[in-house]
């Protein structure tokens, strides 16, 4: 595919890219000219938002084993998500506090998987990470609803939905502050080196131990997520179309 790619995008009237950094990373590594590409960000489904359903959010709990305490990640189970690291923070976490709070990882295994989960074995952590494999929308957002804490120290996104998705289900976000994560979490969230076991320990233990600064991330991650919308996702692209026509 590689070749053809390469000369698909060359012959392309206009390129659409979804952040700002893969818009640098077309340039940088293909040489495309930066005005033949538009940014369009992606949007949030409507569905993903603060619920009062308590109900739902305890069966939801109830089908997945989920702990009353918890730290949520979404991914898959690939190398780029960083998971081992993450694994890392939370058992330097668990050993520097008496705080019961359990890791949840949802997400489908991808290439590479038995090695994030041999990671778990060998930090002796088989008790304290649950991983609930892929779940439908539903639950997914009862889950984000019912954890404490997301963390997400992904190594590379081209958007990145699961911190966006948090952020509107009303949960404090910890991210990467590299490739698109920033442009997608802005200021709502704490933005970290995706290396630094000790400081996303140290970051989860604040963001758990201080109600005020939960609240107040809470409050911007909702702000930031209303941002973005396949409402203005959908107008852009429209434009795009239709200056092409025009142009012709």
């Amino acid at each position: 595919m590689r070749p053809f790619v390469r000369l698909s995008l060359w012959n392309a009237d206009m390129i659409i890219t979804i952040s700002e950094s893969a818009k640098k990373d077309l340039i940088n590594s293909l040489g495309l000219p930066e005005d033949k590409i538009k940014v369009i960000y992606c949007g949030i489904d409507e569905a993903y938002q603060p619920t009062q359903n308590l109900k739902s959010i305890e069966a939801t709990r109830k089908k997945f084993n989920l702990p009353e305490k918890f730290i949520l990640n979404v991914s898959t189970l690939v190398p780029t998500k960083n998971l081992p690291t993450l694994f890392k923070a939370f058992a330097l976490f668990k050993s520097s506090t008496s705080l019961s709070h359990r890791l949840v990882i949802v997400g489908g295994k991808g290439w590479k998987y038995k090695e994030i989960l041999k990671a778990v074995t060998q930090l002796g952590l088989e008790k304290d990470i649950i991983f609930t494999g892929y779940v439908p929308r539903e639950d997914l957002i009862n889950i984000y609803n019912a954890a404490d804490l997301f963390v997400y120290p992904s190594f590379y996104e081209g958007f990145g939905l699961p911190p966006l998705e948090a952020m509107a289900c009303g949960t404090p976000v910890i991210a990467s502050n590299v490739s698109s994560i920033p442009e997608v979490v802005g200021e709502a969230g704490i933005l970290l080196n995706p290396f630094d076991i000790a400081g996303i320990a140290e970051a989860i233990e604040k963001v758990i131990r201080d109600d005020d600064l939960r609240r107040e991330m809470v409050e911007k991650g909702i702000t930031q997520a209303q941002k973005f919308s396949w409402r203005q996702n959908a107008s852009e692209t429209k434009k795009i179309y239709e200056r092409l026509v025009k142009d012709e």
